[in-house]
């Protein structure tokens, strides 16, 4: 790598005090001897986390300056949120990770190594791990016992995409890297959750021609509270609102790659259905004769549907 900064780390954050704290001092702990930065992309968490930086990463010999961009909520940015970050990156690579993440002492390390043999897009894994609130008003999680508690996630999965015909598909948001280029972006005509992270992924591995590797010594933990809503997800909250917005974004991300196959990716709207008397979206279990191309066709009928529904 040339000299200068090495990594850049990117963390996506919105209204995550807690894991934040427990993700920065697992950061401040890292075993990496290269120059490194960190950048922190707010998408709007009213009153700002500023304060939970000030407080659990202080700058020092071994650590580097933090950065903090933050942007007015105008609903979920996060593609516009992370290329806020990805603008005022110097690193040679950049390592996305998100607000709710917990990382291991090597995790710098590891991403750095796997991009030894060349530019790569390289994905890693992440378990899973709820703590009561308790915990959550406690001391920092240590990573060592909270990994010995922790839940499969996707890690199999993941590995099992990288040696198929998708090896795009392996790239979850929360935890990969890339190096720096004028084509790393995300499109930020996707707005709501999913698909901003794979839809990158498939430019920059069908467009671009990078390799994705999987990388495992740098697998993370996802932290989530007892409890806690799934937001985000609106599949798994069944969120009307939501839902319609995953929908638009399935099929933005289908029309911007017209010749490029991404039928994994769009599977998911097997799960979202619209019943037009009400004028709302749902999810349900998917219908076991339901294939991707009929679905695709439902659901863009149905958008229009309920587009003109919401403008009379």
């Amino acid at each position: 790598m040339a000299a200068g900064t090495a990594i850049s780390v990117i963390v996506a954050a919105y209204r995550q005090p807690e894991t934040l704290a427990w993700l920065l001092q697992s950061l401040s702990c890292q075993v990496f001897s290269h120059p490194w930065e960190l950048l922190i992309c707010d998408d709007g968490s009213a009153g700002g986390l500023l304060s939970v930086l000030q407080r659990h990463f202080q700058p020092s010999a071994s650590r580097p300056e933090i950065r903090y961009l933050w942007q007015p909520d105008l609903g979920f940015r996060l593609s516009r949120s992370r290329n806020n970050a990805i603008r005022c990156a110097s690193g040679d690579r950049l390592v996305f990770l998100d607000g709710d993440m917990l990382v291991g002492p090597q995790f710098l390390q590891a991403h750095y190594n796997a991009h030894a043999d060349g530019d790569g897009l390289v994905c890693s894994g992440r378990r899973s791990l709820v703590v009561p609130p308790a915990i959550a008003a406690g001391p920092a999680l240590m990573f060592d016992i909270a990994w010995a508690f922790s839940t499969p996630g996707e890690s199999e999965e993941q590995e099992a995409w990288v040696r198929s015909a998708y090896p795009w598909m392996a790239c979850i948001g929360c935890n990969f890297s890339v190096p720096r280029s004028p084509h790393v972006y995300f499109e930020e005509r996707l707005v709501g959750w999913g698909s901003e992270d794979r839809e990158l992924a498939v430019r920059l591995h069908c467009y671009q021609a990078l390799p994705v590797r999987y990388c495992k010594e740098s697998e993370s933990l996802h932290i989530g509270m007892v409890g806690e809503a799934a937001p985000n997800n609106p599949i798994r909250s069944n969120d009307s609102a939501g839902i319609k917005r995953f929908v638009r974004n399935k099929l933005m991300f289908s029309s911007l790659h017209p010749a490029t196959d991404i039928t994994p990716a769009l599977a998911p709207l097997r799960c979202c259905f619209y019943d037009p008397k009400s004028n709302i979206w749902f999810s349900r279990r998917p219908l076991a004769d339901r294939d991707i191309a009929t679905v695709v066709e439902e659901v863009t009928q149905w958008l229009e549907w309920s587009d003109s529904r919401d403008t009379t």
